[in-house]
């Protein structure tokens, strides 16, 4: 049983449970999260995060236990400026961060049996969500119509590349990806190690780009711009060109 419930507490959860009506979403949960502890909840659908959340900002009622933030319940924490200044946000927040979750634990299986279809229209998406989560700002196309179809598959390798170098090393506040018919090209204004390092980002994602362009006839560009920054370039010769 929890008997942490001070003003030192942090947040502490004792004999949490609610129903709705026939379905008991949490049971006699006991949790205890310390100041500056980071602490995920992880479980299948309808396992009750989000309800636990939801009685944690507030915003849901618990049907029995006590809930308290920092020794106050979550309502008064709030107005006391000891949660976040909007419960609903923060929630959807939670919920965005929670499908990335999702998203990286089905790739991961993916990765099991193969790696899953790439395609450029699809690293896109998941790129755009990607810079979003990492509060980078990102000007990206919206379509791939451009793009010779020959190249797409190739292209979404280049974006999948790109993309987790800037989010992983760049430390950016914008990335900017640009698509023709037989280019496409990354940008961000960051300072981090690839633009530190003067050459090829450390990995072997790059390596295995350069192996996939090259035997589909076409070059690699990728290193620090003058003006700051990193740009990794991809091109090919269009289809049925020299």
């Amino acid at each position: 049983m929890v008997t942490r419930n001070g003003p030192d507490g942090g947040i502490v959860l004792s004999h949490l449970s609610k129903s709705y009506g026939a379905v008991h979403a949490v049971q006699s949960l006991d949790l205890a999260i310390a100041p500056g502890e980071t602490v995920a909840l992880l479980g299948p659908n309808g396992a009750g995060k989000t309800t636990t959340i939801d009685m944690m900002l507030g915003l849901t009622r618990p049907d029995l236990g006590i809930i308290s933030v920092f020794g106050l319940p979550p309502a008064k924490a709030v107005q006391a400026g000891l949660g976040p200044a909007d419960p609903v946000q923060a929630l959807g927040q939670i919920a965005e961060v929670e499908e990335l979750c999702r998203q990286a634990l089905a790739d991961v299986r993916s990765a099991v049996s193969g790696y899953r279809d790439v395609t450029l229209a699809g690293e896109l998406a998941h790129g755009r969500e990607l810079l979003r989560a990492s509060s980078i700002a990102a000007d990206m196309p919206t379509t791939t119509d451009v793009v010779d179809p020959a190249h797409q598959e190739l292209f979404g390798w280049a974006v999948r590349e790109g993309l987790t170098n800037v989010v992983r090393h760049a430390r950016a506040n914008c990335c900017t990806v640009r698509l023709s018919w037989s280019a496409v090209e990354i940008v961000d204004d960051g300072v981090g190690e690839p633009a530190r390092g003067g050459g090829m980002p450390p990995g072997n994602g790059l390596k295995g780009l350069r192996e996939r362009v090259a035997a589909a006839g076409g070059t690699v560009d990728a290193g620090p711009l003058q003006a700051g920054g990193w740009q990794l370039r991809v091109t090919l010769a269009p289809e049925g060109g020299g």
